[in-house]
């Protein structure tokens, strides 16, 4: 029963936690028009690491295994950051999508 809840019903928890995490970020992130969402692949990413970490990081830190869910997120939006950093928010929508968005605020 201990591998059961090692292997599963912990990480299926913690899991829980940094998709909730991950798809508030998402949503700031694209509320200010850093990114474009991508909500797929941030759950499937955290599904992914946190399941993996037992095997790999067997003996490390949940806090710093955390920290390195939060900033693979940002990873996984780089190229989207990078594009906004070059050209500013909302580089992806026309400027009719632009105009349209601003006056409905």
């Amino acid at each position: 029963m201990e591998d059961v809840s090692k292997y599963l019903l912990f990480p299926a928890m913690i899991s829980i936690l940094f998709i909730v995490q991950g798809i508030l970020l998402d949503a700031w992130l694209c509320k200010i028009g850093a990114i474009r969402s991508n909500r797929s692949v941030i759950i499937i990413g955290v599904v992914v690491m946190v399941f993996l970490k037992p095997f790999i990081f067997e003996n490390g830190s949940w806090w710093i295994y955390g920290a390195a869910v939060i900033l693979g997120e940002f990873a996984a939006h780089r190229s989207d950051l990078r594009e906004t950093v070059k050209h500013g928010k909302w580089w992806w929508e026309t400027k009719n999508e632009k105009r349209i968005r601003h006056s409905d605020s």
